[in-house]
């Protein structure tokens, strides 16, 4: 049984002198039918130096329906 259709990575880092920011994306896609497919997405990014509010470490998860159009 195929329970994972498609797995995707993409990291991504952007450097400079005074700033490294860094980012990491995976998301996991089921498909339920022909059309339809359910996709899980996990996020994280990392900034060395975020705004003065801010944290270096954030984190966002999705979960999205997704539609295949012909």
């Amino acid at each position: 049984i195929q329970l994972v259709d498609r797995n995707v990575e993409m990291i991504l880092v952007e450097a400079a002198s005074d700033n490294t920011f860094a980012q990491n994306n995976l998301a996991l896609q089921v498909s339920m039918s022909d059309r339809l497919a359910l996709s899980l997405g996990y996020e994280l990014r990392q900034n060395t130096s975020p705004p003065p509010d801010q944290h270096r470490l954030d984190s966002l998860t999705t979960l999205n329906l997704v539609y295949k159009v012909d």
